[in-house]
């Protein structure tokens, strides 16, 4: 299945690419490329509140719309699901996240997505797990994720510790606040511009 789901990636990472869309891919199959997963099960990718109109116009081009079921979790300006050879793939734009404080704002700009991943000469912007783990620990049903995350963290330190520090700003429930807290008392890595290269 992952075969298809790289297939499929390559075919929107094109498209998008060729259009000047700003995006960048999320959720559980950017954590496999990261290896804190071993599947995924879907592909999720973040598009620029901006450039809204014009991907939902081109991805289907190569994509078949889906039906989206409605969910009170999420207050996401633009979420949009679609299929490609039996691929599921979520488009979200303006993502946010209800919890018992408000509403959770996942940050997308062109510092979120500074991090990229190349594969058949094809150039893929990732968003960040640090961004993730925010957005998975305000999430429903997410446990495994966040334990995950939590043991790669331990293991070899948050590179980008400052966006923890950024989602603290906004507010959180104060279980939540405490665990990132917990997590920015580790020694993090020093922070730097990461390309990941994948052969065909």
């Amino acid at each position: 299945m992952l075969d298809k789901q790289q297939t499929a990636l390559l075919k929107i990472a094109k498209l998008f690419n060729d259009h000047n869309i700003k995006w960048a891919l999320g959720g559980s199959l950017m954590l496999y490329y990261f290896k804190l997963v071993d599947y995924a099960n879907d592909i999720d990718i973040l598009i620029a509140e901006s450039d809204i109109d014009f991907s939902l116009k081109v991805i289907k081009t190569i994509a078949k719309p889906l039906p989206v079921a409605q969910s009170d979790e999420y207050l996401t300006k633009c979420f949009k699901s679609f299929t490609i050879d039996d691929v599921n793939i979520d488009i979200m734009a303006g993502f946010k996240i209800k919890h018992s404080q408000g509403v959770y704002e996942f940050p997308f700009n062109k510092t979120t997505i500074c991090q990229t991943m190349v594969k058949n000469d094809t150039v893929i912007p990732l968003s960040y797990i640090e961004d993730w783990y925010i957005a998975y620990l305000l999430m429903s049903n997410r446990t495994a994720k966040i334990n995950l995350i939590e043991t790669h963290f331990n293991k070899r330190g948050i590179k980008y510790p400052q966006l923890l520090t950024e989602a603290l700003k906004q507010k959180l429930p104060a279980n939540v606040e405490s665990r990132v807290k917990k997590m920015l008392a580790l020694k993090s890595e020093s922070p730097r511009r990461t390309q990941i290269m994948f052969t065909s």
